[in-house]
């Protein structure tokens, strides 16, 4: 390997060369030119992985536990965001004043670059027999006590009678039970989705100072404001999971530790009864951004420059991801509900699971032996780790300047 004295010396000579070589540069008040630049888009924003968080709390009894997400822990690592990709623009610039050693230049332009949507985690656990149950639901009138709904689950159905996902639940996967106090562990499936691609066309105008404008090597740098014209192409997995969710009915309900009763909380119906799921969706809006740029360039040729520059944008809206209306959909919930210790009358609180009753996923799946269970539609917890997502961030690019 090269060391730094010597890759410092190869660094300063080609710089000494290309002095030598170059033309000298013309001030460009009053004139025009025009670019065309090359290279790509970085963003730096990203929604992390939940999945192998720990939750701490006072269980009925006032003992401290941990309470660990019950999803696999290597979807820990991930994070979802949109990722980089090559950009292109085209841009024409007019000289409007010049001051000693600088110029003010008037730049616009319009460019494209897309960003892919990637790695959105998805998770999933199916019960394998889903006894009956009792949702907790609010009062008829105002002050009565809270009433219990009993539930049918598959266990009060003959086996012939058993129409999994359509007259009654039947998961894959737990009993009902919950992970703390149950030997009957959750299975849950996770798997990673790249929802779509945005396809974005920044427009932008901005005010660059271009110093030394006559010398062989230009330093500039400038800040603008522009406008983001954004189209959505969706992923053939992303549309499925739309399509099949949005033909499920969800409840949110908080499970009482060591039992299989089920609280149903406020936001539902009045009925205790599950509600029709809202289509998940990524609202990629077009939205307003302001801009720094910095770069430099070398003249080549009278009227001929090459330059490389960076630039960083900050975007008014963002994309965001929601299912059902919400930015993050269910938890995996923690399986004990935490209590005040010092408040006897605190009602339990804990995770917040999406609970489908009807529908859900349309997924292969088999036992032990290989021997297909059944392709769904699945009832059973569900959670998504929707969010926003910024638009802004890096770019990078090379290109050719040329005075008119």
């Amino acid at each position: 390997m090269m060391s730094r004295t010597r890759v410092k010396l190869v660094g300063a000579a080609a710089i000494a060369l290309l002095a030598v070589f170059g033309a000298n540069a013309e001030e460009t008040k009053g004139r025009w030119r025009f670019e065309v630049a090359v290279g790509g888009y970085s963003p730096v924003d990203t929604i992390p992985s939940a999945a192998a968080n720990v939750e701490t709390g006072y269980n009925d009894a006032g003992q401290l536990v941990n309470v660990f997400d019950p999803r696999p822990d290597e979807f820990g690592v991930y994070a979802a965001g949109n990722s980089g990709g090559p950009r292109i623009d085209l841009r024409a610039s007019y000289g409007i004043a010049s001051f000693d050693g600088v110029e003010l230049v008037l730049s616009g332009g319009i460019g494209f670059f897309q960003s892919k949507i990637e790695d959105l985690e998805f998770s999933y656990s199916f019960d394998r027999l889903d006894p009956d149950y009792i949702i907790q639901v609010p009062p008829e009138f105002p002050g009565g006590d809270p009433r219990k709904l009993w539930v049918p689950g598959c266990e009060s159905l003959a086996p012939s009678d058993q129409d999994p996902g359509v007259n009654c639940r039947f998961f894959y996967g737990d009993i009902g039970g919950d992970q703390f106090n149950s030997s009957a562990n959750e299975t849950w499936r996770t798997e990673l989705i790249d929802p779509g691609t945005l396809n974005v066309y920044p427009v932008s105008i901005d005010v660059l100072a271009r110093f030394r404008p006559t010398k062989r090597f230009n330093p500039y740098i400038g800040a603008g404001l522009g406008y983001y014209i954004v189209t959505q192409q969706s992923s053939e997995r992303w549309r499925e999971i739309q399509d099949q969710l949005d033909a499920s009915f969800v409840s949110y309900v908080q499970k009482v530790p060591g039992s299989l009763e089920l609280r149903e909380l406020e936001e539902n119906s009045p009925d205790g009864g599950a509600t029709d799921l809202e289509r998940p969706e990524i609202d990629s809006p077009d939205t307003l951004f302001a801009q720094l740029r910095g770069g430099a360039e070398w003249q080549w040729r009278q009227k001929t420059a090459f330059f490389f520059e960076a630039m960083f944008a900050w975007a008014q809206d963002n994309v965001e991801i929601t299912v059902d209306g919400r930015p993050e959909w269910g938890r995996a919930t923690p399986t004990v509900l935490f209590r005040d210790p010092f408040d006897s009358d605190a009602f339990p609180y804990g995770g917040l699971p999406a609970y489908i009753t009807q529908g859900g996923i349309k997924k292969k799946i088999v036992d032990e032996n290989g021997q297909l269970i059944g392709k769904g539609p699945w009832p059973g917890e569900y959670y998504l780790n929707g969010g926003t997502l910024d638009y802004g961030g890096w770019s990078f690019s090379f290109g050719v300047r040329f005075t008119m």
